[in-house]
């Protein structure tokens, strides 16, 4: 049986993925888009918790997670597909907008729908998991994010050790002097 672990962080039974030490430059954008998205995840998963306790959406949320928990598999990955389509026509409207030089725009636009998507796709797949985990598709992919992430940390990692020390040394600078 294969077991998922719940945020990605690693999958058992995966090879290592060996630590390389200078990242190619054609992979080094790709690693730290997923990166980036990790991270904002990580930063804006409270507020979406906050927001989500709300008396409305609280209860909308405990009603809709029981419905959702008692779909069966194939019925999960339809909801789960479809929020994932629902959320396109917005982005290409943002890509739109921002080669048309309206870059504040699109990017607010681009930026308010990764996070609506973020927060709503995270609810829906924690809410469809258990059936979800019985589509072997849905388990393929899974496995794939996990190498994806695993991959991009090892490429950024010369990169993020960098700029560790980096504020490490603007933190000692912008100390004030003893004397």
């Amino acid at each position: 049986m294969l077991q998922l672990e719940s945020d990605f962080v690693s999958a058992p039974g995966l090879p290592h993925v060996p630590y390389t030490r200078r990242p190619t430059w054609f992979s080094l954008p790709l690693a730290l888009l997923i990166e980036l998205q990790a991270w904002l995840w990580t930063h804006v998963r409270p507020m979406v918790e906050a927001f989500l306790t709300l008396p409305l959406w609280r209860r909308l949320g405990l009603w809709s997670f029981a419905w959702l928990s008692r779909r069966p598999p194939w019925q999960a990955m339809i909801v789960v597909s479809a929020l994932f389509i629902a959320f396109e026509p917005p982005k290409i409207l943002a890509y739109y907008w921002i080669a048309r030089h309206h870059w504040i725009s699109g990017g607010l636009l681009y930026s308010a729908t990764k996070l609506l998507e973020a927060g709503l796709v995270a609810v829906i797949e924690r809410a469809c998991r258990p059936a979800l985990r019985k589509v072997p598709m849905y388990r393929r992919i899974y496995i794939w994010i996990a190498r994806a992430r695993r991959w991009a940390r090892n490429r950024s990692r010369p990169w993020r050790l960098r700029l560790r020390k980096w504020r490490r040394r603007m933190r000692r600078l912008a100390r004030p002097s003893p004397h």
